[in-house]
């Protein structure tokens, strides 16, 4: 939107007689323009380091609960198996 203000403006500066209020009024709008794309960019960057930071603490707690269910899993096995070290041991 502010493009076309810009245009319109622009096109307005060079048939009318305030030139310099309107080239005043362009470079002002130039600079929000400017302003604006920075914004955009930065909102940009700051979204993509947003996902990033999810993806490395979904990482980090897929990691964990891997480990978890790991050691559950030697835990049953050792109940499981316990019994056996019994009748196995000699006497």
């Amino acid at each position: 939107m502010i493009n076309n203000v810009y245009d319109t403006f622009k096109h307005f500066c060079q048939t009318n007689e305030y030139n310099e209020i309107c080239w005043l009024l362009l470079m002002t709008m130039d600079k929000v323009r400017k302003e604006m794309d920075e914004l955009r960019d930065s909102n940009s960057q700051l979204e993509h380091y947003i996902s990033e930071q999810k993806t490395l603490c979904l990482k980090d707690i897929l990691i964990s609960v891997s480990h978890r269910a790991e050691i559950a899993e030697n835990q049953i096995q050792n109940l499981i198996l316990s019994p056996f070290y019994f009748i196995m041991e000699p006497v």
